[in-house]
This record gives structure tokens, C-alpha cells and sequence, in this order.
């Protein structure tokens, strides 16, 4: 069946013609099979016009090629059926292999407007089909992260939840949300600390397949009141949360090298394919510029941080970027911002072996990489799916046999259908959420404060296809209520004192 829908997704969407990419920020890439696949983001002028992308693009690096040159061969895949993509940006997004899928979840929707449609969707880059995943009620978030384990279960922590969102108070969950994919159960777990939330981080998974890390980012540090929220404080990087996913159990490592990240929000993480050693690229700081000191490495046995400087002429220092490993030697950096005016449409290769920029991309073949954040990449019920689909696959053939005249001829016009940019109604989409910018202002304390104009609700969605029902539980079993009222924003009030920060972060909204 996988063969035949590779040959049906290559007829549709591998011929059409090549474009680049739009310059976005805050979207999110993932590879699956032989193809990097981005979806969504902030695009040039967002923060003045509040447009965000709903395009799905995809790059195939199969094989070698010169990476100036490949930057104008993404293509655009077109979704198929009743739900169609939303705009949205500032989400988490993971690759499922097994079921030729990526899941996205959270988001801002356009930037200035409010949430996505569906707060938890799946993506199948074969049959070009969303499908929607139940949250049960649950806070809708945004600048959160989330890794995908080895025991076929998504996990995402932080973010917060405010306008944006549609909700009347600002907060910030700081539950673990854990999706198991096979029986659609989310479970939640709560943190230690109910008064400090995270957001603007990044996570990698260690190699022991178990043992999670989350770096950097903001955190409430201080209520003001309701109508301001809070100040946001960044993360001192040489303080790190864990969490154990086999035990559920959070707990905390502190670094031990001379050497420490500045603070950071809105950067990359990931484990080095084959390793135990993380790598940390990008961030921008409290002002919305990217931070100087932009790579760096983290063995996670020894604790010890390594800045890596690097050759101008690559990716440099940017923030709200997409990271993805091709293989064990190649990292690809894509897209992101410098700073609030300036979006990037590009995407640089680094050798992580030399630590030096690739001109040239050498391919997949005979360097497939080792799999990371999810290491049992083969679907648990593998054996009872091909089974079960060995009808499928022979209906499928005939079927495919007979309506190749038709896909022939659909090719011709689907060619001209072929759209290098998120369609026109996008500014319709979000044109009334707008944001006056000039109601946002410096106090005197050097954070920022945000206007009170709230968001109404999305309101009520027409039922869509593809719907994956799923219920919560928490850690003693029951049935969790989880309330579809956002907790108001002094509910999160810090009870306790905490140290002053020496770099504060305004909340203000990312722009990118």
C-alpha cells in the first residue's frame, strides 16, 4: 500500500514545478522518508498585517544537490478531503514515521488572531489527509515544546495561553500533556511547581530513549495584575528540567562547564543522531534579536556545554527557525528571523562532523540517519496492519490501474493550480484581529505592557472528518474534568518569592 500511495503522491505532487519558499518564522519542519516536509509559520509583514501561512511545502533530499540551487525546489502539497489547513504559527510539531505523519499541536493560528480550528491535528504526507485528535477540553497553548518518545507517545510541556488564544485571562499549563498514539489517551502530569510555567523553550530526548530535556525559554516571574499579566524572566540555561517518561517523574540537572548559553527563547534543540550530545542553534533575546552566541553543544553524560563558532556564510544567529537532521553528519537550518523586521526563506546544511557550511548536500543514500527523538521508529501494531491491509493493497492496485487515465489528466491542471504562496483569503482570515501595535508600550520597570483588547471566541466549527476521539486520565486513572474556562491569571500568581533575573523578557507577542 506504501508503494502505491508513494507512486499516487509522487504523480500529484512530485510534478508540479519547484518554487521557493516564503520567508516565515515560528513554522515547523520535519523530515519523513526522504523529504523535509514545513508547515505553517509568520509571514513578512505579520506583525503589521497579522498574516500567517496554512501551506504545507515539501523539499525531497534523496539525492546530492547544491544547496543555493535547491532553495527554489520546494513544492507545495495540497491537502485532500473535508479539513483543510489552518493558519498557524508558534505550534509543536513531531514526526511519527511509522504512520507517514506529522502531528501538530497548539499555535496562535495567524498571528493576532485566535487559536487554530483543531488544537491537536495529524498530518499523513501520503494520502494528503488531516485528521483530528481530541484534546478534551484542554487550555489551548502556544510556545510550547514536545518531543515524541520510544514508546509511541507524544509528550508536550509549557506554553501559555492568553488573547491569542481567545482566552480572557493569560496563564500558563504547565501540566505534562502525554498523547499515547495507539489508544488516543491523553494523560496528564502535573509539574512540582503549579506557580511557574515555561514558554519559548526547546526539548531533545536523550539517547537512554527515556529521559527528556527542556532548555532555556521564558517564565513567569511576576504578577503585575490582570489586565497586564505578568513579567516574563528567561531561563538561565545551565539549569535544565528532566523529565523521566518511563517513571513520570519530573527532576532537574544543573551544568557544570565554564561555558553557559546566554539566555534564550525560541531556538532549536535536538540530539546528535548516534550520540548523547544535544545541539543547541539559535535563540533570540528579551528584544526580539538573535543572540550572538548562537551554537552550541551539550553532553548530556558529563553535563559539559561547547560553544561551536562557526564560518560566516551559513545560517548565522537567527531565532523562530525549524532545525532537521538529514542524517548523522547533516543538520539543515530553515527559515526564522534575525530580528522583528527581517524573515529569512532560506535554509543552510551544516556538517556537524567538520562544523563548517555545505555547499553541496551529498543526499541520503548510504548515510541514513539513526533514528532520535523517535528511536522505535516501526508501528507497535505493524504485524495486525499488514495484515489487515493485504485486501486493501489488492483493491488499492486495481482501483490505482483504472484510474490512471484520470490521474494522468488531473496532472495537467494541477500544474496549473500550483501556488508559490499561502492563498489571497488569508488576509481576509485575519484582518479584523489585528492588534494595535501602538498600544503596546515600555513601562518603567524596562518589561512591556500589552493592551487589554481581547479576542471573541472562534465560535462553533462545522464537524470534520477523520476524527480521532480521546479521553483524559490522570496519573491514578480517573477521569480528569478538565474545564474549557481558562484559569484566571492570578490563579497562577507565584505564592513564593523568587530570585531576581538579570535579563527580563517582555510579553509582548512574537512577531516571528
Amino acid at each position: 500500500m506504501k508503494s502505491l500511495l508513494l507512486l499516487l503522491s509522487y504523480l500529484f505532487v512530485g510534478s508540479v514545478l519547484a518554487v521557493p519558499h516564503a520567508a516565515i518564522s515560528g513554522g515547523g519542519c520535519v523530515l519523513l522518508d526522504t523529504k523535509i516536509y514545513c508547515y505553517g509559520g509568520t509571514l513578512e509583514g505579520g506583525k503589521t498585517n497579522g498574516l500567517g501561512s496554512s501551506a504545507i511545502m515539501s523539499l525531497d533530499i534523496a539525492s546530492n544537490f547544491s544547496v543555493s540551487t535547491a532553495r527554489s525546489n520546494w513544492t507545495e502539497v495540497e491537502p485532500v478531503g473535508g479539513l483543510s489547513s489552518d493558519t498557524n504559527a508558534h505550534f509543536s510539531m513531531v514526526a511519527v514515521p511509522y504512520r507517514d505523519s506529522f502531528v501538530v499541536s497548539g499555535g496562535m493560528g495567524g498571528l493576532f488572531s485566535n487559536a487554530p480550528a483543531h488544537q491537536t491535528v495529524m498530518f499523513n504526507v501520503l494520502t494528503r489527509l488531516w485528521s483530528t485528535i481530541d484534546t478534551v477540553n484542554q487550555t489551548e497553548i502556544y510556545d510550547s515544546a514536545m518531543v515524541i518518545g520510544n514508546d509511541a507517545k507524544i509528550y508536550l510541556w509549557g506554553g501559555v495561553s492568553d488573547e491569542l488564544v481567545g482566552a480572557e485571562n493569560t496563564s500558563y499549563p504547565n501540566d505534562m500533556r502525554i498523547l499515547d498514539l495507539q489508544s488516543m489517551i491523553w494523560t496528564l502530569i502535573p509539574y512540582p511547581d503549579k506557580s511557574t510555567g515555561r514558554l519559548q523553550h526547546s526539548a531533545a530526548l536523550s539517547s537512554d530513549g527515556k529521559t527528556i530535556y527542556f532548555f532555556g525559554g521564558s517564565f513567569n516571574y511576576q504578577f503585575v495584575n490582570a489586565s497586564f499579566g505578568y513579567t516574563l524572566s528567561g531561563v538561565d540555561m545551565s539549569n535544565i528540567v528532566t523529565f523521566d517518561t518511563t517513571a513520570s517523574q519530573w527532576g532537574s540537572v544543573n551544568t557544570t562547564s565554564s561555558v553557559t548559553p546566554t539566555r534564550r527563547r525560541f531556538h532549536t534543540s535536538e540530539r546528535i543522531p548516534g550520540t548523547n550530545t544535544v545541539l543547541i542553534y539559535g535563540g533570540g533575546d528579551g528584544n526580539n534579536t538573535a543572540v550572538s552566541d548562537y551554537c552550541y553543544t551539550l553532553d548530556l553524560d558529563t553535563l559539559q556545554w561547547e560553544r561551536i563558532e562557526l564560518a560566516d556564510g551559513g545560517a548565522g544567529p537567527r531565532y523562530s527557525h525549524s532545525m532537521v537532521f538529514a542524517n548523522n553528519s547533516a543538520v539543515f537550518i530553515l527559515f526564522g528571523s534575525v530580528n522583528e523586521a527581517l524573515l529569512y526563506n532560506d535554509f543552510h546544511v551544516l556538517n556537524i562532523s567538520t562544523w563548517s557550511w555545505m555547499e553541496r548536500y551529498p543526499g541520503l543514500a548510504g548515510s541514513a540517519i539513526t533514528p532520535n527523538n523517535s528511536t522505535d521508529t516501526t508501528n507497535p501494531n505493524d504485524g495486525e496492519r499488514s495484515k489487515s491491509n493485504t485486501g486493501a493493497i489488492a483493491g488499492g492496485v486495481v482501483g490505482g490501474v483504472a484510474g490512471v487515465a484520470l490521474i494522468a489528466a488531473a496532472i495537467f491542471f494541477m500544474r496549473r493550480k500550483r501556488k508559490s504562496q499561502p492563498s489571497p483569503h488569508e488576509a481576509e482570515k485575519v484582518k479584523d484581529k489585528i492588534i494595535d501595535l501602538n498600544s503596546i508600550h515600555d513601562d518603567q520597570s524596562g518589561t512591556m505592557a500589552t493592551n487589554t483588547e481581547h479576542f471573541h471566541d472562534k465560535g462553533n466549527n462545522p464537524a470534520r472528518p477523520l476524527h480521532f476521539q480521546a479521553r483524559l486520565v490522570s496519573t491514578d486513572g480517573n477521569t480528569v474534568e478538565y474545564s474549557n474556562v481558562r484559569s484566571p491569571a492570578a490563579a497562577n500568581k507565584p505564592s513564593t518569592a523568587v530570585n531576581k533575573p538579570d535579563m527580563f523578557m517582555p510579553s509582548v507577542k512574537p512577531d516571528g
